[in-house]
């Protein structure tokens, strides 16, 4: 702390490029004495001055800069320029939960996502969303739902790799009821989800999925097993390898999980198929 007095008491006077190196330090010490002096250089035209500032308040994590850095990162847009305006607030959202200040840190990620629901923008809003979840858990669940919705695929994939982390066996069964209402292509995106996520509770759910009329959501029902189940997995595909389904994906799956235990009744399933 005595360090970071010293910068506090030496930024004043100094020349620019030295501001910059002393606010960069004073924000990596997270020094909460330093948030009103750094915010006084906000307002410069120098574009790397302002970055260092957006930066260290960011670290710093004091409620009171709540409305400035909202303020810079909603003048750009939230889009990508100079200063990181845009990612210094997410930055801020997150190190105000860290910091135990729950209702400014959710504040700040609702005012992301409502600001970054365009198409162009959608990097913002799954940024905040993991945020969320990371500190909130359950709570995410209605916006992770509501993001698998949106017609952008890269979205609703980071959406998913979220959903692998968050909640427990309530959000699972409701990721199974959601698979129920959506496009044949989002079913299969939360099939492959639901595979990583390793709950056993979707065994029988991935097991229905391995006999249904799409051959998309066969194939992911099958990738699923194999990452859910293992050598467990394999006596299911073998019975539908021998019935002729999906033979080259089934074949690649049980070469995955073949031992020499299992080797003999794989081979038996291969001899029958080998027409296919």
């Amino acid at each position: 702390e005595t360090a970071a007095r010293a910068l506090l008491e030496a930024l004043p006077n100094s020349p620019e490029q030295s501001k910059i190196t002393i606010i960069k330090a004073l924000g990596e010490l997270k020094y909460r004495f330093a948030s009103k002096p750094v915010s006084a250089f906000a307002g410069t035209d120098n574009q790397g001055l302002q970055k260092v500032v957006y930066t260290a308040l960011a670290n710093i994590a004091d409620p009171q800069s709540y409305q400035m850095l909202y303020n810079a990162a909603k003048k750009v847009d939230f889009k990508y320029e100079p200063t990181n305006a845009a990612e210094s607030f997410l930055v801020y959202s997150d190190n105000l939960l860290q910091a135990g200040n729950l209702q400014s840190g959710q504040k700040a990620l609702k005012a992301i996502m409502k600001a970054n629901s365009s198409d162009d923008r959608l990097h913002n809003y799954s940024g905040a969303l993991a945020v969320y979840a990371k500190y909130f858990g359950y709570e995410a669940m209605p916006l992770l739902l509501k993001a698998v919705d949106n017609n952008d695929k890269a979205f609703r994939m980071a959406a998913l790799n979220i959903a692998k982390e968050t909640g427990d066996i309530a959000a699972t069964r409701e990721w199974m009821n959601k698979a129920q209402s959506v496009s044949p292509e989002v079913k299969a995106e939360i099939i492959n989800m639901l595979g990583r996520r390793g709950d056993p509770l979707v065994r029988r759910f991935l097991s229905e999925n391995l006999n249904s009329p799409s051959s998309d959501l066969r194939k992911e029902a099958i990738s699923a097993l194999v990452k859910l189940e293992g050598k467990e997995a394999v006596p299911q595909l073998i019975t539908h390898l021998v019935n002729g389904n999906d033979v080259p994906e089934t074949k690649n799956a049980l070469l995955q999980l073949l031992d020499r235990e299992h080797l003999k009744p794989v081979a038996a399933g291969l001899t029958q198929t080998s027409g296919n």
